[in-house]
């Protein structure tokens, strides 16, 4: 379902992101090897495969900010868990070309019935925001989910994002800050590209696939399918 804003056409990603969206799961056994597996640069598929928003992405325009919302996190953990949220971003501005800021932080809430999660203000334009959030505020994390992430805006003239979402399950932040890094930079990396317009990856060469594992670098089916979501920067932007 997409809910029409504004006069541009503004989509509110609601309940259809329910059938595209993928959750991340905890850990699992070693996958059972793909008998036909893709080139390696071709594993990536879209979020929106097909349908109205397919072909979406992002404009190569100058100006996208993200903004986190930690205070979920446990006293002490906050200033790492940004860093290593940035460092995943900054790995996909760098593979995709696209300019993405940090603005800071910011306390937002949760609608889980339009998958948004909402600041105090006027929510902004070629935006992301993230949250650190419990269960009990994202019923969608309970376990074995812990991260979440997805296109919240859709301009359906152009089909270009300009908005988009992640939380992550406090709790396994929590647990996994000190013992087990890599995978909640695994977990970083993997939901920001679902931001970005990215579905999941057929093997395990690539961070989109779809359960965490201990890969902290982007594999060449991220790289490219990155670049497979930018879209040219126009006047009209």
């Amino acid at each position: 379902m997409t809910v029409p804003q504004r006069r541009v056409g503004v989509l509110v990603l609601a309940a259809a992101l329910a059938v595209a969206l993928l959750a991340m799961l905890a850990p699992a056994p070693p996958a059972v090897a793909v008998p036909v597996s893709p080139a390696p640069a071709d594993d990536h598929t879209a979020f929106f495969p097909d349908g109205t928003l397919a072909g979406s992405g992002w404009s190569a325009c100058p100006g996208i900010t993200w903004t986190v919302d930690a205070r979920r996190l446990p006293d002490g953990i906050e200033r790492r868990e940004i860093r290593r949220l940035a460092a995943a971003v900054g790995q996909w501005a760098e593979a995709s070309g696209l300019d993405i800021r940090f603005a800071g932080e910011e306390p937002l809430s949760y609608d889980a019935s339009r998958y948004l999660l909402v600041p105090r203000g006027t929510p902004r334009e070629r935006h992301v925001y993230l949250a650190f959030l419990a269960p009990r505020h994202a019923p969608l994390l309970a376990s074995p989910v812990v991260g979440l992430g997805n296109p919240s805006h859709v301009i359906a003239e152009t089909r270009q994002i300009v908005g988009g979402v992640a939380v992550f399950r406090s709790g396994f932040v929590a647990d996994a800050s000190g013992r087990d890094p890599d995978r909640l930079r695994n977990l970083y990396l993997h939901e920001f590209g679902h931001v970005l317009g990215l579905g999941h990856a057929r093997t395990t060469a690539n961070v989109m696939y779809p359960t965490i594992d201990q890969r902290v670098r982007l594999g060449l089916g991220d790289r490219s399918g990155a670049r497979s979501l930018v879209r040219p920067c126009t006047v009209a932007q």
